[in-house]
């Protein structure tokens, strides 16, 4: 007899349980087709069918079960937000800022947007070179002498919340469309003070030994919640199923077998 791990049974039965199962509503009658920037950020988005990050995963996973056919595709960020507001997407990955607010759609509760229903959080990081004095004490960077030179930061494109707290704290900064090793390497060899980058890429980045004189600061600069935003372009019925699949992700988001590989 063939065994079943625990954990899949469990998932197979909360993804058909209940007024969010399967069977919960009508199907939707096309896909719902969702954008996705084009640059990897393990362990979250692979890009890569055979081996699907923990968030497409859950996308996929929780879509299938409530009859939906979801279509990833993956561009620029700037191409992203175009498609959106041409019609041409159903969604993007967004954080909840005041732009994006007024742009998209996320799932709301009667104070706000209802972070329960997020598709992930994740830190967003200092790093700088282990011979500065440079901190981050979680309001202001500590350490640097009087009159110093404005500090000159570097952050990967698409990270827009990141960029805007940098701007509003006075530093230099330089949005680069170059992959985060790249950038981490243009770091290392003084181009700039610090990276801001997402924590898990920094962290596979920082295994390379030329990259030994790199240090991640202790404290982040923020933690950043990511939805599925819908388009203001999508009928009530497309809608309807939009809260069903944000709900859905919402309660399964954290369980083991969409968080490990």
């Amino acid at each position: 007899m063939v065994r079943r791990r625990p954990a899949l049974i469990a998932l197979a039965a909360l993804l058909t349980a209940g007024h969010i199962g399967a069977s919960a509503g009508a199907p939707a009658a096309r896909p719902l087709r969702v954008c996705v920037l084009d640059t990897p950020v393990p362990p979250y988005f692979n890009l890569d069918a055979g081996h699907t990050g923990w968030s497409e995963r859950l996308m996929l996973e929780t879509g299938r079960s409530l009859g939906l056919r979801i279509e990833i595709r993956t561009e620029p960020v700037r191409r992203c937000l175009k498609m959106l507001e041409q019609g041409e997407t159903d969604a993007i990955i967004a954080a909840p800022v005041a732009e994006n607010l007024a742009l998209m759609r996320f799932p709301m509760k009667a104070d706000g947007v209802d972070r329960e229903r997020r598709l992930v959080s994740v830190n967003l990081v200092w790093v700088k070179r282990r011979d500065s004095p440079t901190d981050w004490d979680g309001q202001a960077m500590t350490g640097l002498p009087p009159n110093a030179p404005r500090l000159k930061v570097i952050v990967r494109a698409g990270l827009g919340v990141g960029v805007n707290a940098v701007t509003d704290l006075g530093y230099e900064i330089e949005e680069s469309g170059a992959n985060i090793h790249s950038a981490l390497r243009m770091l290392n060899a003084g181009r700039f003070d610090l990276l801001l980058g997402v924590q898990e890429l920094v962290n596979v980045s920082l295994r390379d030994p030329a990259l030994h004189q790199l240090v991640v600061m202790s404290r982040p600069l923020m933690r950043l919640d990511f939805y599925v935003a819908a388009s203001r372009r999508l009928d009530p019925a497309s809608m309807a199923h939009f809260e069903r699949w944000w709900q859905l992700m919402g309660e399964l988001r954290d369980h083991p077998s969409f968080n490990r590989d």
